[in-house]
C-alpha cells in the first residue's frame, strides 16, 4: 500500500487526471520505501453520479526507454489512439471501461483512472534506461485504490487488468527490488486482485527479458508473450476486443478471450 507519509503528486487543474513525475535513481531510495502517494479512495465521487454502470478497469504499464525511440514509440502512440477509438465506438462499452497508464524508463509517470469517455491518449516520447519493479508497484497501488473507490460508491466491477509492455532488460532494478515486486504480484494474483498480462516487444535481450518476466513477474497460469513493434496495432486491437467482451459480461462470469495469434510471436 502507499505510504501515508509519502509526498502527494499535485495537479491543481485536474487532480483526478494527474500525471505525476516520480524520479527513481538506482534504488536510492528504495521504491518500496518511498512510494509516492496516489491519494485516497473517493466517496461520493462526481464521476459516478451520472454513470452507475459496472466498471472494467485497465492500467497500461508502458516502457518508454530510449530503445523504444523512433518507429516503436510512434507505432505505440498510434496503437493507443486506435484502441481508444475502438472503445468509444460502442457507447455502452465506453461507459464501463476505465483507463489509466504508467510510463517508465529510469523515471516513472502515471495518469490515474478515468472513464474511456474522458481519457486522452498520451503522446509518448522515448528516453532513458529501464526500471520495472517501481512502475509495477505503482500499478498494484492504483488498482487497489480504484477498487476501494468503486466499493465506496456502490459500483460493481470486474477484476482490473494490468498490461505490461517492455522491450528490454531492466537495468536500474536491484535483485531485492525484483524479488519484492515478484512477491507482491504473486500475492495479488493468488487473491484475484488483478489480472496481469506481460508482453515483451524488443529485439535486444528479448529472450533474457522474456525469462525474467516468466520467472519473476508473470503469473504461472498466464505466461509472458512475445511480440514486435510491427504488431502493436494487432495487440491493442486484441486488448480492446477483450475489454469489450469483459464489459459485456457480468462481473462473476468467466470470459473466453480471443486468441493472440494475430500479434504473438511463438
Amino acid at each position: 500500500m502507499v505510504s501515508d507519509t509519502a509526498r502527494e503528486p499535485s495537479n491543481p487543474t485536474n487532480p483526478a487526471n494527474a500525471t505525476a513525475y516520480i524520479p527513481y535513481n538506482g534504488g536510492l531510495p528504495s521504491p518500496f520505501g518511498d512510494q509516492p502517494s496516489l491519494g485516497n479512495p473517493v466517496e461520493d465521487a462526481p464521476e459516478f453520479m451520472s454513470n452507475r454502470e459496472e466498471r472494467c478497469a485497465v492500467v497500461m504499464v508502458l516502457d518508454i526507454s530510449s530503445s523504444m525511440a523512433g518507429t516503436p514509440i510512434n507505432r505505440l502512440n498510434q496503437a493507443i489512439r486506435d484502441f481508444h477509438e475502438h472503445i468509444l465506438a460502442d457507447p455502452m462499452v465506453s461507459t464501463k471501461v476505465d483507463i489509466a497508464y504508467i510510463t517508465f524508463s529510469h523515471f516513472v509517470y502515471w495518469q490515474d483512472f478515468v472513464n474511456a469517455n474522458q481519457f486522452t491518449p498520451p503522446h509518448l516520447q522515448a528516453d532513458g534506461g529501464t526500471v520495472i519493479s517501481f512502475p509495477l508497484g505503482v500499478a498494484l497501488d492504483m488498482v487497489t485504490k480504484r477498487k476501494d473507490t468503486y466499493r465506496m460508491n456502490g459500483i460493481s466491477y470486474h477484476r482490473p487488468w494490468v498490461i505490461l509492455i517492455t522491450d528490454g532488460e531492466p537495468e536500474h532494478d536491484t535483485d531485492e527490488d525484483i524479488d519484492e515486486i515478484s512477491r507482491r504480484l504473486r500475492q495479488a494474483e493468488d487473491l484475484r486482485q488483478c489480472s496481469l498480462f506481460t508482453i515483451t516487444c524488443g529485439e535486444a535481450n528479448q529472450q533474457k527479458t522474456f525469462n525474467l518476466l516468466r520467472d519473476k513477474i508473470a503469473p504461472p497460469n498466464r505466461p509472458p508473450k512475445k511480440t514486435t513493434e510491427a504488431n502493436f496495432g494487432e495487440l491493442f486491437n486484441w486488448l480492446s476486443n477483450s475489454l469489450v467482451a469483459v464489459s459485456q459480461s457480468s462481473p462473476d462470469e468467466q470470459v473466453r478471450l480471443a486468441d493472440t495469434s494475430g500479434w504473438e510471436i511463438v
